[in-house]
């Protein structure tokens, strides 16, 4: 660990390095198991479900405020 640099500073970039490696791994994943573009396939459907289902998800969150 260089000088100045806090214990907790260092976990930060180790979980932030992490989840970079998951996000790659998700997408490498969902590829091999399908084709090239699956994962991004995958997102888009998510992304046309979260907006046809807006309404919805925005009133259900709305009782955590």
């Amino acid at each position: 660990m260089t000088a100045g640099r806090t214990g907790l500073s260092v976990q930060f970039e180790e979980i932030t390095a992490m989840r970079f490696k998951e996000l790659k791994v998700a997408e490498e994943l969902w590829d091999f198991l399908g084709n090239d573009r699956v994962y991004e396939e995958l997102l888009n459907c998510f992304e046309r479900a979260g907006i046809e289902l807006r309404e919805e998800i925005d009133d259900y969150f709305s009782k955590f405020k």
